[in-house]
């Protein structure tokens, strides 16, 4: 299991980081100019469209900010469009089937996919296998490719709630001083799980809150039904149109809160997951009647959820942070009946979905969400293993913020076969690895608190940096020529097992060639002035990336990174140049530089090894 650190704040990750930009002086045997088998330089592709998961639209607008930069790719990049349709429909664009998709058809649009509900292996095997006949089968294993599955940030899900205009809660569901809010109440995960399910014990207000409400329902809709009583106001759910990660979140969580519910909550995933138990009057209508205990908004995505619950007097639904925030669930005065509610759990506190328990106030408070703490269960070893099993959400018996969640990118290990080769096809893929390298570094994870998302912990961003650093194109071409219509095996090496990708197809397994030897030299490393300059011995054809960094006043600073790929044996000649932004630093002091370099056979696994250097202080400029 992974953890995130239990302190609701990053150090280094948290502070601004200073990058260098690198460059590869490569010997005779590695291609020029190149990573993986690109021909393509890195920041030379062209734009593209990612779909998917609206839980993840705030990252992607900090991703982007990010891949911008000098760090990267500087305000030059290829433009990358986020399209934030749904989990469901980021999955689909890459070939998933269903009744939206029967033939599983990709989206020649989409280069990279967004999705909060990781694919399940019978998913990921039809997205590997591409397109099928109106007889089951596979139209042609030239398209077959290996799916990436990519954690890029932990976000939260919020209860979002539209308290019964007129009505006010008995003092002790407050979630805070009344002076700073006097409808604002918290809510316990048991009481929630009722109202979700839409259990006829809990799908009032008197009863969601446990106590006596005072006043009296204003909000047209109610009134005009004959509701005139404040503990009668009936809760009505608001929920996803579409077919969502978030609702899988939601839906997981609940499953924890109460695992003996008849018919099950696991009855209600199944793709697509738009059902809820329980429905009377489903609608989509505006307003949502007060008959109706299910109310839908006609779009997809966490924002149109939210505009429709705003809406819906006494609803209650559920969004990421950074939507709610944006939607305007954010406390603006003491009177202010939308907002999001803190999770009440068995121990009896109320768990916020932010870091900064002050954050639910406008304008107040730092940003990021609440899951400190947390422990993510079932991670594979690899973005190629199946990550349908990992979890990060609690019953009511946890002791912290019960509803976070891992988000993902899904990308391809080679983008030759699923779109066919071509210099276009190629100048995408390059831009899906090089915006995906900005999203995984640590300036890509140390922006996330600032989108109220948090970053990965060290364990994953590490597995999420390797499945980056493997995205190519034309692995077995040499770089630009057709891809095999076979893809290779995927096989781990003995160290850290990993499930066998199938063949072609997703369906026969192939026998798993002998895993290629990742055991490499650091033969030297010197500085030259501002530069690092390392001499890398490689066994074979793989990627070689370094990635240096220092501590500056008790924080971690990245000095640089910088990549090269080899195709054959031999030496790996690096060397990292100093931006402007390092020299300043060193015009202080010297800099004790921590060179981390991995080495990715191509079809193996990563091993990594450290190589100690120092930065001298730089000798002040003579004056004239």
């Amino acid at each position: 299991m992974l953890q995130l650190p239990s302190t609701g704040r990053a150090t280094g990750r948290a502070a601004l980081l200073t990058t260098l930009a690198g460059s590869a002086l490569i010997a005779g045997a590695l291609a020029p100019a190149a990573d993986a088998a690109f021909t393509t330089a890195a920041c030379g592709g062209q734009p593209i469209t990612a779909r998917g998961a609206s839980f993840q639209a705030g990252a992607n607008q900090g991703f982007t900010q990010i891949f911008r930069t000098e760090d990267f790719c500087g305000t030059s990049a290829p433009a990358v469009t986020y399209d934030p349709a749904g989990s469901g429909a980021g999955r689909r664009s890459f070939g998933e089937r269903g009744s939206a998709n029967p033939t599983g058809a990709r989206d020649a649009a989409v280069r990279i996919a967004a999705t909060d509900e990781p694919p399940t292996p019978t998913q990921t095997a039809q997205m590997e296998g591409g397109a099928i006949d109106s007889g089951g089968n596979d139209v042609t294993a030239a398209d077959n490719g290996d799916l990436h599955v990519i954690p890029v940030a932990v976000g939260a899900n919020v209860i979002a709630v539209n308290f019964p205009d007129g009505c006010t809660p008995p003092s002790a569901a407050l979630a805070n001083d009344v002076a700073q809010s006097s409808k604002r109440v918290k809510l316990s995960a048991v009481a929630l799980e009722k109202a979700f399910y839409g259990d006829s014990t809990g799908d009032t207000w008197g009863e969601l809150l446990g106590g006596t409400l005072t006043g009296a329902p204003t909000d047209s809709v109610l009134t005009a039904a004959g509701i005139n009583d404040c503990n009668a106001v009936p809760v009505r759910r608001v929920v996803r149109f579409d077919d969502s990660g978030t609702t899988f979140v939601q839906k997981d969580w609940l499953s924890k809160v109460n695992g003996t519910r008849s018919p099950a909550w696991s009855s209600f995933f199944p793709n697509p997951n738009t059902s809820w138990p329980n429905t009377v009057g489903e609608s989509t209508a505006a307003p949502c009647p007060a008959a109706s205990n299910l109310c839908k908004n006609t779009s997809n995505g966490n924002g149109p959820l939210l505009d429709r619950l705003n809406t819906t007097d006494g609803g209650i639904g559920y969004a990421d942070v950074s939507t709610a925030r944006a939607r305007g669930f954010e406390v603006s005065s003491v009177a202010d009946d939308t907002f999001w509610a803190p999770i009440v759990q068995g121990n009896g506190t109320a768990y916020e979905p932010t870091a900064d328990a002050t954050a639910w106030r406008q304008n107040v408070g730092a940003r990021g969400a609440g899951c400190a703490g947390v422990t993510f269960a079932g991670v594979p070893s690899s973005t190629l293993g199946s990550w349908a099993a990992v979890s990060a959400t609690v019953s009511s018996t946890g002791t912290v913020y019960p509803l976070c969640s891992l988000t993902y990118a899904l990308a391809w290990d080679d983008y030759a076969a699923p779109y066919g080769a071509s210099a276009d096809n190629e100048a995408k893929a390059r831009t899906a690895k090089d915006y995906l390298t900005a999203a995984v570094s640590a300036l890509g994870q140390g922006n996330n608190s600032s989108r109220d998302y948090a970053p990965l912990p060290a364990a994953l961003r590490t597995i999420a940096q390797d499945g980056v650093a493997a995205i190519s194109y034309a692995k077995q071409a040499g770089g630009g020529g057709v891809a095999p219509s076979t893809p290779p095996v995927t096989t781990p090496a003995p160290a850290t097992p990993a499930p066998t990708t199938p063949a072609a197809g997703g369906t026969t397994p192939q026998p798993a060639p002998q895993a290629p030897s990742n055991v490499f030299t650091v033969a030297s490393g010197r500085v030259s002035s501002t530069n690092l300059l390392l001499s890398i011995q490689v066994p074979g054809a793989g990627t070689v990336r370094a990635v240096a960094t220092a501590k500056v006043k008790g924080k971690t600073v990245r000095v640089g990174s910088v990549s090269a790929t080899a195709s054959a044996a031999g030496t790996v000649k690096l060397t990292i140049k100093a931006s402007s932004a390092a020299k300043k630093l060193l015009k202080k002091a010297g800099l004790k530089v921590s060179v981390a370099v991995t080495y990715t056979p191509t079809g193996g696994t990563a091993a990594s090894k450290s190589k100690a250097l120092t930065l001298k202080k730089l000798k002040a400029a003579k004056k004239k």
